[in-house]
């Protein structure tokens, strides 16, 4: 009866152990999964918010780079419609003043013509 005791008590110690040692094991493996899962999470967080951050700042400096190129583009024409309108006030101005000249001489040859 004791070795038998013996040997139970042997059998189950055994049984018991395997029983622990894969119990922990299982433990164990599902902490690691979890824990890679949350690795996992963060590094595609992570890249998402790059990934979005480069997207955005893209949009953001497409949006900047039409904008003062319409800008740009406004008061370049708002430039050049000045510029015009003074270079034909100008041209104008010289013709006003060159008209009397001409009818003086035009006139003077009719009056030469007449005497």
């Amino acid at each position: 009866q004791q070795e038998q005791t013996a040997t139970d008590q042997q059998e189950q110690t055994a049984t018991n152990q395997q029983e622990q040692t894969t119990t922990d094991q299982q433990e164990q493996t599902a902490t690691d999964q979890q824990e890679q899962a949350t690795a996992d999470q963060q590094e595609q967080t992570a890249t998402d918010q790059q990934e979005q951050t480069a997207t955005d700042q893209q949009e953001q400096t497409a949006t900047d780079q039409q904008e003062q190129t319409a800008t740009d583009q406004q008061e370049q024409t708002a430039t050049d419609q000045q510029e015009q309108t003074a270079t034909n006030q100008q041209e104008q101005a010289t013709i006003d003043q060159q008209e009397p000249a001409t009818d003086q001489q035009e006139h003077g040859t009719t009056d030469q013509q007449e005497q």
